[in-house]
């Protein structure tokens, strides 16, 4: 029976827009893949929900050489990692516009309050020099 041992070590990558993303790297064990390196999820043998991504090392070597790096399985599918990175890029890009919409909201009630206190001094100037010409 083939076991499915491996050793394992953690690396972070560089993702998209600076964002880190965390990988194992490791060699397999088991008797049909014996020392064969792979990529992977580090939670590829846990039963939480993680993004199941794992690559041999080999394979996507052979893709980068006929240019296909991208794709994970070559069934036209994107695969994970890709799949994350579209992600992240579409996260860091909301949260982009949130915080300029922050900033628009507070530079429009900063406006705002200046045009109440204007109008509030315009008013009690205008109270005020009503008040000496009744005098």
């Amino acid at each position: 029976m083939a076991s499915d041992a491996c050793s394992s070590n953690t690396r972070r990558g560089k993702g998209e827009a600076g964002g880190q993303q965390e990988l194992i790297a490791g060699n397999a064990s088991s008797n049909t893949n014996r020392n064969r390196l792979y990529f992977g999820c580090p939670f590829l043998k846990v039963t939480e929900a993680h993004c199941k991504f794992f690559l041999w090392v080999d394979d996507h070597i052979v893709r980068v050489r006929a240019g296909e790096a991208t794709r994970g399985s070559g069934d036209g599918k994107q695969n994970h990692v890709e799949e994350h990175l579209e992600m992240d890029n579409l996260i860091a890009h909301v949260e982009e516009r949130i915080v300029n919409l922050e900033k628009l909201l507070n530079k429009k009630s900063i406006q705002a309050e200046l045009r109440k206190k204007t109008r509030e001094a315009a008013a009690r100037e205008k109270e005020a020099s009503s008040t000496k010409s009744n005098d």
